[in-house]
């Protein structure tokens, strides 16, 4: 099984039962924590790197979640 493959495999089983809400900061924080924890334990590189890719990502919606709750003050 390839990177992708490892990948997609992880995100279904570990796929919530519930469409989360976007502007909440705390999933998306959680969500880079998990992402930065998963790759710290792997060996391949190029799977470290698109790992550590989507714990940015997921940064970045939390930053916005963020922005989102202060600007609905």
């Amino acid at each position: 099984m390839g990177v992708h493959g490892v990948l997609r495999a992880y995100a279904y089983e570990n796929a919530p039962c519930f469409a989360p809400n976007v502007n909440d900061l705390k999933y998306w924080h959680q969500r880079a924590k998990e992402a930065r924890r998963l790759a710290e334990r792997m060996t391949d590189e190029k799977a470290k790197h698109t790992m550590l890719s989507v714990a940015e990502h997921c940064d970045r919606f939390a930053i916005r979640a963020a922005i989102h709750s202060i600007e609905e003050l």
